[in-house]
């Protein structure tokens, strides 16, 4: 693996990202109900991906000082001065929370919240006919 990718692999926290990724990638496999189709799945994926490589990366951005006095975290990029923490830094991560988690929920919730079938039946509207409103109902 070239210098730049172990780099990227260590302020992102990716070994830990992928990790959380394949848990939410379960969470949707075993989820009973409607098969979720595979590009929303995908997209969930990526966007959990992108949002827990952000944390990672926030993590250390935030506490550079901190990690330059631990044995375990003074080899870290920021840490160690091979990146630079400046705002530049801190704008990347919030992108990279706040822009995949807005196409994740974009992408997964077509319907109005009213509608949405992974709320549970206590959380949902109630017809006048005393039904469920979630999807596959009768209204």
């Amino acid at each position: 693996m070239g210098r730049t990718a172990r780099l990227i692999f260590n302020v992102f926290k990716l070994r830990i990202g992928i990790v959380i990724a394949i848990t939410a990638l379960a969470g949707i496999a075993i989820t009973p109900g409607p098969q979720v189709p595979l590009w929303q799945v995908a997209i969930l994926g990526l966007a959990v991906l992108l949002s827990s490589a952000s944390a990672g990366a926030f993590n250390q951005y935030y506490e550079v000082d901190l990690d330059r006095k631990m044995d375990r975290t003074r080899r870290r990029p920021f840490a160690t001065g091979v990146l630079h923490a400046h705002r530049g830094w801190l704008t990347l991560i919030v992108l990279l929370t706040v822009l995949p988690v807005a196409v994740a929920w974009h992408a997964v919730n077509p319907l109005p919240p009213s509608s949405r079938s992974w709320a549970p039946s206590s959380m949902r509207s109630s017809t006048p006919s005393g039904s469920s409103a979630g999807r596959g109902g009768t209204s």
